[in-house]
């Protein structure tokens, strides 16, 4: 039944990470988005460190910075694959044409079900972004166009693939290829990839320097091992992943009920010790912003509410879910 319906979804294309556009990267791609955090380990920021490190770490740039960036204007992209056992898996590769001796922030992209990483990385202008902003972006492939969420997402789920450690290797192949911040590590989501971002954040907290799942919740209702900086961008509605939880169309793929943005985000900030959350605050035009304060470590919690967007990427006329999610990871 489970395999039945996550066709269905496939065919209407409702869980997807490129808000309804083509899933190949040569297509016309959209605009760009921000973000910011930090938390606690011996590899990732030190307690009360921003998530963007200091002015000497941001990208090993320090002063001059500007004066460094002579590249072609183009960013370089390459497809990659890395071994898993017997299995060789995918993943592409959008670095900036200028960074090539520096050590530069890194971003994944986890795509949703039933695209693959070229739709997500269609899904936004990564490519502007990462040329101006100075930061590696890595899309990985999900097995089957799928992510292994435990409860969800089939075929990944049903065979049990280890994306947790896919996750890994492709951080330490990226690290052993370009000039990697290990401060500065990064994870975003769309939908499924949401899923799939916040089970690798509470698996791996102490290799992250933040996370932004998009259109997802957390699913398995995992807490992190340490405090993590938490950026969620939802719209409400949403017909696939609901604001409010419950019955939605990806509840077809999942053998848990769907949970609440606000009790995935609400029980992160826990995790993270944060104090009750204050008001919405306006951002743009049917765009509200609620912020958990006082969080451990120097992480930040905060949740961006789009109103009738729909099960899309996090983009309006005047807001842009890219750069908002790149400022909040401090990656300016």
């Amino acid at each position: 039944m489970v395999i039945v319906a996550a066709v269905v979804v496939g065919a209407i294309l409702l869980i997807r990470g490129d808000g309804g556009r083509s899933n190949r990267a040569g297509n016309t791609e959209a605009n760009a988005g921000s973000a910011g955090g930090s938390q606690g380990s011996d590899s990732g920021p030190g307690p009360g460190d921003s998530a963007g490190g200091t002015d000497e770490d941001r990208g090993a740039r320090g002063q001059g910075a500007d004066d460094s960036r002579g590249g072609t204007g183009e960013p370089v992209l390459r497809d990659a694959v890395v071994q898993m056992g017997v299995v060789q898996r995918e993943y592409l590769v959008l670095s900036p044409s200028w960074a090539e001796e520096k050590r530069l922030p890194l971003v994944l992209a986890l795509h949703g079900m039933t695209v693959d990483r070229h739709a997500m990385l269609a899904a936004a202008d990564w490519r502007t972004a990462v040329e101006e902003r100075g930061f590696v972006a890595v899309f990985p492939q999900g097995m089957g166009n799928s992510w292994n969420v435990g409860p969800c997402c089939p075929p990944a789920n049903l065979l049990q693939v280890d994306d947790v450690g896919f996750l890994d290797a492709v951080i330490q192949a990226v690290k052993g290829a370009s000039a990697i911040d290990d401060r500065r590590v990064f994870v975003t989501g769309f939908s499924a990839g949401a899923l799939m971002t916040y089970r690798y954040a509470c698996e791996r907290a102490d290799r992250l320097a933040g996370v932004a799942p998009m259109a997802g919740v957390n699913l398995t209702g995992c807490s992190p091992s340490s405090p993590l900086s938490l950026l969620h961008q939802h719209s409400d509605p949403d017909l696939v992943v609901p604001f409010d939880g419950g019955l939605g169309l990806g509840q077809l793929v999942t053998s848990e009920p769907l949970p609440s943005v606000d009790s995935s985000v609400s029980s992160w900030a826990r995790a993270d010790g944060c104090s009750d959350p204050l008001g919405w605050e306006p951002l743009s035009a049917g765009v509200d912003r609620r912020v958990w304060p006082n969080c451990a470590s120097g992480t930040r919690v905060e949740l961006v509410r789009l109103s009738g967007l729909g099960h899309e990427w996090p983009r309006t006329s005047d807001y842009d879910g890219l750069a908002t999610m790149l400022d909040f990871f401090g990656i300016n």
